[in-house]
């Protein structure tokens, strides 16, 4: 009688990672899941990652599917990995990343224990840190937990690391998979799913250790490139505007970077007004449209939003937690893009 077939697929694509492959398969044979699969790819490694993947005896308990493929991509072989799973549960890891023993334990366990919920993250420990600006992103990404707070931040930039989901199959099935196009493949995702109303959450605890050096792809290819991000955001922002619609609009700052980067919206969509904090701008003009200080906003509705295009680490939470003295809520009131 044969097996039934594993719960979790672990979807594992690699090109040209035998520096760390091993300790990112080593990492999987040391799972507290008892019973699992995992689909490597190999996309066109000119390096001796194919031998090791064809190579590797993982411990009783893991099936493994190897696919051996020519470059063609991550997004390609993330589809190839899809389509050759057998569980219902998929997880995705780097070839380069390291998975905390029970980490597939327990978040298929929270998927089990949550039917409502579509995708379930950790928290991440970075490898080969390269600090600054990095560690900021980290410890914002590692804030977001709850469904709503990941929801709520979707604007900002991907609120999961890759590598750390397991998603169900049926989200692929009902929504569509990875997607090829000169925008990262895994924030369009993200911003797909939860467009359509999938819930992500967030387990409070690190377990995945995540490498983010700087030949990473997402600091290499053009596809993750800061331009590419505003794109791609850009397009869901103006679905999920007109879905609100109608709306009364605010935009802050009134500065003309901020203009520049919500251009898109300010010239699909009636803009109120403008918010900003500078003294020199209140009460100005911007093409008939005033600047007001955040204390004069009217009061928060179903209908009234702010839109924020704000930089500097820290000024989103600060400009959130004055306005919820005034229930202003984020996520529903107030939509931060950056």
């Amino acid at each position: 009688m044969p097996s039934p077939p594993p719960l979790v697929s672990v979807l594992l694509p690699v090109r040209d990672a035998e520096c760390h492959l091993r300790q990112a398969l080593d990492s999987l044979d040391r799972q507290s899941l008892e019973h699992f699969e995992v689909v490597t790819v190999d996309d066109g490694s000119s390096d001796a990652s194919g031998a090791m993947l064809q190579a590797w005896r993982p411990r009783t308990g893991i099936t493994h599917t190897h696919i051996q493929q020519p470059a063609c991509g991550i997004s390609a072989a993330l589809s190839a990995a899809v389509h050759t799973a057998q569980g219902q549960l998929l997880a995705r890891m780097d070839a380069d990343d390291i998975s905390a023993p029970t980490r597939l334990e327990k978040q298929s366990r929270h998927l089990t224990a949550h039917p409502e919920i579509g995708l379930v993250s950790c928290q991440v420990l970075v490898l080969d840190n390269l600090g600054g600006g990095n560690d900021r992103h980290v410890a914002w990404l590692n804030r977001l937990l709850t469904s709503e707070e990941i929801h709520g931040a979707r604007f900002i930039d991907a609120p999961v690391a890759h590598p750390s989901v397991m998603f169900r199959r049926e989200l692929v099935t009902q929504w569509g998979g990875y997607r090829e196009g000169a925008f990262p493949e895994d924030y369009e995702l993200w911003l797909r799913w939860l467009h359509h109303g999938v819930r992500f959450e967030k387990l409070p605890e690190p377990l995945l250790a995540w490498r983010d050096g700087p030949t990473r792809l997402s600091r290499t290819d053009p596809r993750y490139s800061t331009a590419a991000f505003w794109r791609l955001k850009t397009q869901w922002l103006l679905q999920e505007l007109a879905r609100r619609a109608p709306i009364e609009l605010w935009i802050a700052p009134s500065t003309s970077v901020a203009r520049k980067r919500l251009r898109s919206v300010i010239s699909t969509l009636p803009v109120q007004g403008y918010v900003d904090l500078d003294p020199r701008r209140i009460d100005r003009l911007i093409e008939g449209r005033p600047i007001i200080h955040p204390r004069d906003l009217p009061p928060p509705s179903p209908t009234r939003l702010l839109l924020t295009a704000l930089g500097g680490w820290g000024v989103r939470e600060s400009l959130d937690d004055w306005l919820r003295q005034r229930h202003w809520q984020p996520g529903v009131h107030t939509l931060h893009t950056c």
